[in-house]
């Protein structure tokens, strides 16, 4: 693969500080996974690194919907942890606080486990005021030591104004690499479908009581099996990180039991139900609530 000068410089840069954090953002196709594996591969054999995939239609880490935190030490082969939050969504518009909350928690993670250098890999969602703001507001809540545009002319420019006379905050406007292949919207709800599919392949189904967990998130209005029927929710521990994605087959509100088809986890850990906004089948199609 052909690599940038750019982006080996950037790598050096990094490399040099001992580890900083770089938080990618551009629009769809730019190239921004492409970038972050790169990093992570030059970095992780050197320092503690982590990636961060903010993106819950196209996800590098987990499964659609979620948003993932892979931590590596040594090699950037295998992660050596991997961590979920639920998104709820395959896209940021109309769940910002969900995406805020996430990724700060697995930013924290990752500082908790050692992870020097961490990689942002943000959502294609960024033209637009509403793309925008998300974006403004991801960026100063992480206040990367590096951020990092890639982008066709100037399309990324008013969230790059926003931090031009941040004191510790790096800006790098970098041009789409050749060979970024452009895809279809089709081409990528297949894939998504597809990643669904084999993510529920081997899932079974099971049954659980209400009455020791939470319930939050997108939330049906009525507590009835029509309501709750084909919803994807997750099944989470403690922390709120994603044991399994499950699909909801049949509430029984008399018995405040819940029965859903899931892939095999850990039950002694759920904590609470996070109730999505997509409705999802066996074969991976899906569509939003």
């Amino acid at each position: 693969m052909y690599v940038p000068p750019e982006w080996k410089t950037l790598a050096g840069l990094i490399a040099a500080a001992g580890g900083s954090t770089v938080y990618v953002v551009g629009a769809t196709d730019r190239g921004k996974s492409t970038l972050c594996r790169y990093l992570i591969e030059s970095l992780a054999p050197r320092l503690p690194a982590a990636l961060i995939d903010t993106d819950p239609g196209q996800s590098s880490v987990g499964p659609p919907a979620t948003i993932g935190l892979a931590t590596f030490a040594g090699t950037s082969t295998h992660p050596s942890a991997v961590h979920l939050r639920f998104a709820g969504s395959t896209s940021p518009r109309g769940h910002v606080p969900v995406f805020l909350s996430a990724t700060r928690r697995l930013y924290d993670r990752a500082r908790e486990l050692g992870a020097g250098t961490i990689i942002i890999d943000s959502p294609g969602y960024a033209i637009g005021t509403a793309a925008e703001a998300f974006h403004v507001a991801m960026i100063d809540m992480l206040q990367p030591c590096h951020l990092v545009a890639l982008q066709r002319g100037r399309e990324i420019e008013p969230v790059l104004r926003t931090f031009r006379h941040h004191p510790t905050m790096e800006l790098h406007r970098f041009p789409v690499p050749e060979g970024i292949r452009i895809r279809s919207q089709i081409e990528r709800a297949r894939n998504r479908e597809k990643l669904f599919s084999d993510y529920f392949a081997n899932a079974h189904s099971s049954e659980l009581s209400l009455d020791d967990i939470g319930i939050f998130g997108n939330i049906p209005e009525t507590f009835s099996t029509g309501a709750w029927e084909g919803r994807l929710v997750a099944l989470c521990d403690w922390r709120l990180e994603v044991l399994a994605l499950s699909i909801v087959e049949k509430l029984d509100p008399l018995h405040r039991c819940l029965r859903v088809t899931s892939p095999p986890f850990h039950a002694g850990g759920l904590a609470a139900l996070h109730a999505g906004a997509l409705m999802m089948a066996r074969d991976g199609t899906h569509r939003p609530l």
